[in-house]
């Protein structure tokens, strides 16, 4: 599995932060495996 995550800091405000949600999506990344690669 690969997830690429890009991202663009500049915001309106210019302090944005994408943590949290970069942080959710190798969450949810990890939860979606369902299976060890070595199993067989």
């Amino acid at each position: 599995m690969f997830v690429i995550f890009l991202s663009n800091r500049v915001h309106p405000d210019g302090k944005g932060s994408v943590n949290s949600l970069a942080g959710r999506i190798g969450t949810i990344s990890a939860a979606a495996i369902t299976e060890s690669p070595l199993a067989q």
